[in-house]
């Protein structure tokens, strides 16, 4: 067989497959409605789940060729049922479509729901199904989550796309670390069996800021539009829900974990000037039983430098090269507020009996069951002696 002929055989191959894929597929999206985030909340006089669902409905054009968000549109499509799997069984019969949840890249629980129902029950659905991700962001939100998903953000038109950004994209960027299915499943199982998760509440623009950015056709959905917070993050022992964390004892905890989160300082040579950078993690928590006490000792090296952005906009790296060496002062005043960080973070882990540092995970992976005595005793955080000790370099 020549060359040419292979040649012609193939692009005869191609052109039937580009005509089947024109022809079928558009059709099957068009009949299919593409979620983008799940919001779950509770009505306490029903006693039922109520969900709403963020979702891109895709259209063709008269030649059956396009498809995608630009050529559809969004909407907020609810269920309830007593249960979050009736719920989702009510969407699919309420709404006539489809709903495709493989690209589900949020899932939002209205904080009234999380106060009154178990982490475990609301959750449980989602962990059983095959369509969603382990990755797939799991977050708290102030009132319901169904208000949530109708806000307009100023980052995307998309309340599924703006949380992502905020969250996901941001790591490394932003002093806050997400929290997904994968891990709050983790924290059922475990000896800790504590978790936190990300908590997002809204806060609309004012007035002023409202009439500059308003377009002529705007002023129906002004009052919707603002901006999302995510510094904070709510508490879970045992799935249930036991109190938050602020800025502060996040940045603490974050400081603790194992990623390179983001995490800034005020120089306390010059507050209202430069801000402190942290651009790199050494070190970790070590947890061991000496005379009969548990001694848990978090040592850390913190590279730190001056708050820069490059000519591209980006936060990080911090330009550390490019930027003067930090002294003495600033290098203190940065451990310290680290240190405070970190101990206010643990002191709100004794106070709420949350075991988010994971130090009785640690005690059974070292010892074994011949500590479980110890780590299931009521007094067991007076037996706990936490040493924190960090130097910042820069």
């Amino acid at each position: 067989m020549s060359k040419w002929v292979k040649i012609l055989i193939l692009l005869g191959v191609f052109a039937v497959y580009a005509i089947l894929r024109l022809s079928f597929i558009p059709i099957e999206l068009n009949n299919r409605a593409i979620i983008l985030g799940v919001g779950i909340d509770f009505d306490g006089e029903k006693d039922m789940y109520k969900l709403s669902a963020e979702i891109i409905t895709p259209k063709t054009s008269g030649s059956g060729s396009e498809t995608g968000a630009q050529a559809g549109g969004q909407k907020i499509v609810k269920g309830e049922g007593v249960s979050v799997s009736l719920a989702v069984r009510d969407l699919y019969n309420c709404f006539g479509k489809t709903p495709s949840f493989g690209e589900c890249c949020i899932v939002l629980i209205g904080e009234d729901c999380a106060k009154r129902k178990s982490l475990k029950d609301v959750l449980d659905y989602f962990f059983a199904s095959s369509a969603f991700r382990d990755g797939t962001v799991v977050a708290i939100c102030n009132g319901e989550a169904e208000k949530m998903l109708t806000r307009k953000s100023q980052i995307d038109d998309y309340v599924s796309f703006a949380l992502q950004t905020l969250l996901v994209d941001s790591d490394g960027k932003a002093q806050i670390d997400y929290t997904t299915f994968n891990y709050v499943a983790q924290s059922f199982f475990n000896k800790s069996n504590g978790c936190y998760v990300n908590y997002v509440e809204f806060l609309p623009q004012k007035d002023e800021e409202t009439a500059q950015t308003a377009t002529p056709d705007s002023s129906s959905v002004s009052s919707e539009q603002g901006k999302f917070y995510t510094g904070q993050a709510v508490l879970f022992r045992d799935g249930k829900y036991v109190g938050k964390l602020n800025r502060q004892e996040l940045d603490g905890l974050n400081l603790g974990g194992g990623k390179n989160v983001f995490c800034t300082f005020t120089d306390v040579t010059r507050p209202s000037g430069r801000s402190l950078g942290v651009i790199k993690k050494k070190g970790g928590m070590d947890v061991a039983i000496e005379e009969e006490k548990i001694v848990v000792s978090l040592n850390l090296t913190l590279t730190v430098s001056e708050l820069l952005t490059d000519t591209t906009g980006e936060v990080l790296p911090l330009q550390a090269k490019q930027s003067e060496k930090l002294n003495y002062m600033q290098k203190q005043g940065a451990k310290r507020q680290a240190e405070e960080a970190v101990l206010a973070a643990y002191q709100k882990a004794v106070d709420l009996d949350c075991d988010i540092w994971e130090i009785k995970n640690e005690l059974y992976a070292r010892y074994g069951k011949e500590i479980e005595k110890v780590v299931e005793s009521e007094n067991f955080w007076q037996n706990v002696t936490f040493l924190v000790d960090i130097e910042c370099i820069g």
